[in-house]
């Protein structure tokens, strides 16, 4: 379901402005790299427990 959300999609949230838009994107992309960052020390945090898993 994730990949069905567009960036039009989002942006139809904030109001119709270059700068709500812009911030909008920086917010977006700020959470994408935590996500990305929270998933790699769990994926360490369990290795280090001895669960592994190739997903």
């Amino acid at each position: 379901m994730l990949d069905t959300i567009q960036l039009k999609h989002w942006n139809a949230l904030v109001p119709e402005t270059k700068s709500s838009q812009r911030i909008l994107v920086r917010d977006l992309a700020q959470m994408a790299d935590r996500g990305v960052r929270e998933a790699d020390a769990l994926v360490a945090e369990l290795a280090d427990e001895g669960i592994r898993h190739p997903i």
